[in-house]
């Protein structure tokens, strides 16, 4: 039995010995994987290797030991925004509607003649299908009133929206 214990002391002198000179050799460290003959172990071929933790791996700056956190989120894009469409004109005054009514009504009133009869003026007036025959100073359906007749045109006048015109003898 002490022959066997012998035995394998020396066995173990022998391969730690091996082990020391393959470690210490000195032509090593240049030598690539491909010149090593088959069966030669090289220390690179001990060393752990997990996942993508090669020498090839970008190395990071993280903290082990600091809490995680998760990524800010980006900065908040501002939204230019565009100016309100401006607004429309102000509404209307009633006053100023009554002018746009009795400028439109005056439009539409035409004087056919002129008539010299004792020792007037008379106007023929026409608005729409009615015929109005004028002395100076009477209306003009409900609106206006003649202020003043001459041979070739009519000064009409609405009071209520002192809206002033002066209608010509149509076809002149």
């Amino acid at each position: 039995m002490k022959s066997r214990y012998l035995f394998l002391g020396v066995a173990v002198l022998l391969l730690g010995l091996l082990n020391l000179w393959q470690w210490k050799s000195p032509g090593d460290t240049g030598r690539d994987r491909s010149s090593a003959p088959p069966g030669v172990f090289r220390s690179d071929d001990f060393q752990l290797k997990v996942g993508f933790a090669t020498a090839e791996s970008v190395r990071t700056n993280r903290n082990l030991f600091q809490p995680w956190r998760p990524p800010r989120p980006p900065a908040p894009i501002k939204k230019v925004e565009a100016p309100p469409p401006p607004a429309g004109p102000p509404p209307k005054t009633p006053e100023e509607l009554a002018e746009e009514a009795a400028r439109a009504e005056l439009g539409q009133i035409k004087l056919v003649g002129v008539v010299f009869r004792r020792d007037k003026w008379q106007a023929f007036l026409v608005k729409g299908e009615q015929l109005f025959m004028v002395h100076a100073g009477e209306k003009v359906g409900d609106r206006f009133r003649v202020e003043a007749i001459r041979s070739d045109s009519v000064q009409l006048n609405d009071p209520a929206s002192h809206v002033n015109g002066q209608i010509q003898v149509s076809g002149k």
